[in-house]
């Protein structure tokens, strides 16, 4: 039998910006299978008002890239400022966003979410990730093999700056992204 508190560290969300399908979506996918290979139950969901936060523990955000991240779309825009104020034993958040270009320089969707959110309390699991899509549509080859492994280190803890859960498996409440890490990623 499960109680309570070990089921809130076994849960997590996947929110896929409004377009059902497309690269966001399959790489959504991707990232929840390797949540669920390290035991997180997952929901994917669109943007949606009816979301019970006590029993989430990471929250995911996922999106195309645009230049200005004010200009990310309308309704996961409208969503996103109506999520709670961040707590200290609230969710963890880590964000992505799906880009044609590699050039380094460009800001993104993900890095203003992540920032965002990070300004209201929101503790923030990893650095925004960014899955490349191929010049003639679709992800680049090795996108959703990424994608499935970014999800594997946000369960089992593993980020490049250091654990993300404490030993008995939920994310740690002293790790977040560092102000110059966030700055980092909008540069």
């Amino acid at each position: 039998m499960v109680d309570d508190a070990t089921e809130k560290v076994r849960r997590a969300l996947v929110v896929v910006h409004e377009q059902p399908v497309g690269p966001v979506a399959r790489v959504a996918a991707a990232v929840a299978t390797g949540l669920r290979e390290e035991g997180l139950r997952v929901s994917m969901t669109q943007p949606r008002p009816d979301i019970d936060w006590s029993q989430i523990e990471l929250l995911v955000v996922g999106s195309s890239a645009i230049a200005l991240a004010s200009q990310r779309p309308a309704e996961l825009r409208r969503w996103l400022t109506t999520l709670p104020t961040g707590r200290e034993d609230g969710p963890a958040l880590a964000t992505y966003e799906t880009r044609l270009s590699r050039r380094a320089g460009l800001r993104g969707a993900a890095a203003g979410t992540a920032v965002g959110l990070w300004s209201r309390g929101w503790r923030v699991a990893s650095a925004p990730a960014v899955f490349f899509l191929a010049p003639g549509g679709g992800l680049a080859g090795g996108e959703l093999s990424r994608a499935a492994r970014w999800g594997h280190d946000l369960a089992s803890g593993y980020d490049g700056h250091g654990p993300l859960h404490d030993g008995a498996g939920r994310l740690g409440r002293r790790h977040r992204a560092s102000a110059a890490q966030l700055a980092g990623a909008l540069l």
